[in-house]
């Protein structure tokens, strides 16, 4: 598997510049930033996500169709939210069931040990979700833009370490008429220099997509 790309001291500075004075020194949340960025599990994956917008008509059609097949993740969401507010009398009688049936596949020679724990569960079928909503998100997208399907994931991310780093809500704002580089709030210009580390090709109007869905607000002039 192809590896991400190594954030610079350099390139984690930048995004440690947004961070207000006081509680970090600039270097020390540069350290940070950059340790983060290149090896935390939660930034290793986002960054790997399978270019399927490389794909060539054939085989995205093809992917298309399956897709078709695979549940909603509403669907995927609404399940996963109904065993984590099941009560314990309910969960106990489908603890029972799926012991029986894991013991009914280990005497027949398939199967694997192993006692089902709801919160698990409930966290697979968020993370198949998050999954199915990536792979519909990108085998309609546009050819050519394989990492922004990455950089939404990306972004989310870069604003709860804002916040983290910061100890202040994540606000957005932009100059008036101006785009790209017009982002005036700390946290807004944070979000934007970690996406331009994590992906140094990325577009001002890729940035601006990213901004858009991660503020809800599809309209932002």
């Amino acid at each position: 598997m192809t590896k991400p790309r190594i954030v610079s001291f350099t390139e984690a500075r930048r995004v440690a510049d947004e961070l207000p004075e006081g509680r970090w020194t600039k270097d020390g949340a540069a350290r940070e930033l950059c340790r983060w960025m290149n090896e935390s599990e939660e930034a290793q994956f986002f960054r790997l996500i399978p270019p399927i917008l490389a794909y060539d008509k054939q085989r995205k059609a093809a992917l298309r169709e399956g897709l078709q097949r695979v549940p909603s993740s509403k669907s995927l969401r609404k399940f996963s939210a109904g065993l984590s507010e099941a009560d314990k009398d309910v969960l106990h009688q489908l603890q029972l069931l799926y012991d029986t049936a894991m013991a009914q596949e280990r005497r027949q020679g398939s199967g694997t040990a192993g006692r089902w724990q709801n919160d698990s569960i409930a966290k697979i079928l968020d993370r198949i979700a998050d999954a199915v909503d990536t792979a519909r998100q990108l085998v309609s997208g546009t050819p050519g833009r394989q990492h922004l399907a990455g950089s939404y994931k990306g972004a989310e991310l870069l604003k709860d370490k804002y916040e983290e780093m910061s100890r202040l809500r994540f606000t957005f704002d932009r100059e008036r008429g101006r785009k790209g580089l017009g982002w005036v709030t700390p946290g807004a210009r944070f979000v934007a220099a970690g996406l331009r580390a994590w992906f140094p090709n990325i577009a001002d109007t890729q940035i601006e997509s990213v901004m858009k869905s991660l503020s809800g607000n599809k309209n932002l002039p």
